[in-house]
């Protein structure tokens, strides 16, 4: 179904008619662009013949860039002169629903179905790549671009869609980097005596992010600390657990798309004081993000938490507001030491395999692939990369460029929000560019659907060639099975680089 669909992204410039991303979602939750939904703008344009509108029709067109898309009621026709087909449609991108319209009647002549419908025609469906012929994007949409109100201002309205789609995805690469300085310590009230001790044990705290027909959380980023033990559940799968208020820890999960989000965290206080912080970083399939932090929002009990407690689908209405310990200089913990982005203790750097015998690698571009399948029965969701190259590199996933750096004694985070659901690939171009040695490290973490996640480091499994990278190496149809096993760098590890905080 996947590679049906990708090749015949070109030639899908307009699509109105019944469809939803529901079947695709259910195949691969996280494909690329169903998701991704800043692969769409709204832009009002001229057409040539080739696609036929009515006028009184539409108040707006809804433009769509090349994207994953489900045909649930009907196919692509392409028109027929002196004829005009207007079906009703639906679209969605993440099952969020963008715009709708119901149709009119059409001449059945044009391919309808059987039993028409006064109030929208269903086609009869087709082989997909019966789809209307290849239009340029581009050149349509500098016929005539105007760009909607949903497009920020600062985009020319001659702007290509290529470019569009770069700027957005650019902006959204670069891993945000997480503190406590919105958070406070939270507790339930239970505190009692100078020293604000509470009652030993186990104690619930829920906070849900509500479903919502317009924005859809595809990812999660979670740092923590708490006085004493606490694990953490998202959408009732635990991802993590840890213990000391002197440290945090990160996490990150996949989101449902459409459904009712709830972090969970139970703490168990050993004796003394006990509170929990914590700040988590939602991504959203747009593009855009949102900060959550604990507060007098989160929800609890003073009481060990019932069966249950874990589940979105959990009612805590009649729970209480958490207590706020206060501004969390006054607290008895302060703010926590932030976490890395990644643990990259013991980590390898990789070089190819031409390293001289005096040590010296050549000057040059090399590529390095490292392909990552989905363990049976799960799904990935949503990832981050932690990666830096002596002297700089050009980092991509699934074909995508996310971003490049220079300083190798610096790693720079990626935040990779949508990954495929069954394969992806990790491609760099790594370049030296000063004699003496050469390498790449990297850390990979992938966030599956059962609440896990694995991360994969630079090692000999990763492939590359002794040879400059060639035009296309990223792209995810390359086959790389002829090429060599990266060598790990036996006198390179991560303790020569720094890694960034979450």
């Amino acid at each position: 179904m996947t590679r049906l669909i990708e090749e015949n992204l070109s030639s899908w410039p307009l699509i109105f008619l019944n469809f939803d991303c529901q079947t695709v979602m259910r195949y691969a939750q996280s494909l690329t662009c169903c998701l991704d939904s800043h692969r769409h703008k709204r832009l009002r344009l001229s057409f040539d013949q080739t696609i036929e509108l009515s006028s009184t029709m539409f108040s707006k067109v809804v433009f769509l860039l090349p994207a994953y898309l489900s045909v649930a009621a009907g196919s692509i026709l392409p028109p027929v002169a002196g004829r005009t087909l207007f079906c009703g449609y639906t679209i969605y991108l993440s099952d969020c629903v963008v715009d709708a319209s119901v149709g009119v009647a059409a001449d059945v002549s044009v391919g309808a179905a059987a039993d028409v419908s006064a109030d929208a025609v269903l086609l009869r469906s087709v082989d997909l790549q019966a789809a209307t012929p290849a239009v340029d994007l581009d050149v349509l949409a500098d016929v005539s671009a105007e760009i909607g109100a949903d497009v920020s201002a600062d985009v020319d309205a001659g702007v290509s869609l290529d470019a569009l789609l770069r700027r957005s995805l650019d902006a959204r690469a670069v891993a945000p980097t997480l503190d406590f300085s919105g958070s406070t310590w939270i507790w339930t009230g239970e505190q009692t005596g100078a020293n604000d001790n509470a009652p030993v044990g186990v104690r619930p705290f829920r906070k849900a992010i509500p479903s919502s027909s317009t924005k859809c959380p595809v990812c999660a980023t979670i740092i923590i600390s708490s006085d004493d033990l606490y694990s953490i559940v998202v959408n009732g799968n635990e991802i993590g657990a840890g213990n000391g208020y002197k440290r945090s820890a990160v996490y990150t999960a996949g989101l449902e798309p459409e459904g009712h989000n709830v972090f969970a965290i139970a703490v168990n206080n050993t004796g003394g004081a006990a509170g929990l912080i914590a700040t988590i970083l939602v991504d959203y399939s747009d593009g855009t993000t949102q900060t959550i932090v604990t507060d007098t929002t989160w929800k609890t009990i003073k009481a060990t938490p019932p069966g249950g407690w874990t589940s979105p689908s959990f009612d805590d209405s009649a729970w209480i507001a958490a207590i706020s310990e206060g501004p969390t200089a006054s607290t008895p913990w302060g703010l926590p030491a932030l976490p890395p982005a990644m643990n990259m203790t013991g980590v390898s750097w990789i070089r190819t395999n031409e390293t001289s015998a005096a040590g010296v690698d050549p000057l040059g571009h090399r590529p390095f692939r490292k392909t990552i399948a989905s363990p049976y029965g799960k799904a990935a969701v949503c990832g981050k990369v932690v990666i830096t190259a002596d002297d700089a590199y050009t980092l991509y996933v699934n074909g995508n460029n996310i971003g490049n750096g220079s300083n190798w004694l610096a790693m720079q985070a990626y935040s990779i929000p949508i990954l495929d659901a069954d394969e992806n690939l990790i491609a760099v171009d790594s370049v030296n560019t000063q004699p003496t040695v050469a390498g790449l490290i990297a850390g990979v973490l992938v966030a599956y659907n059962d609440g896990t996640s694995e991360t994969y480091y630079t090692d000999d499994s990763w492939k590359t060639m002794d040879a400059t990278s060639p035009a296309g190496f990223e792209a995810t149809d390359l086959d790389d099975s002829a090429w060599i096993s990266a060598k790990e760098w036996v006198h390179g590890s991560s303790a020569s680089v720094t890694v960034p905080p979450a």
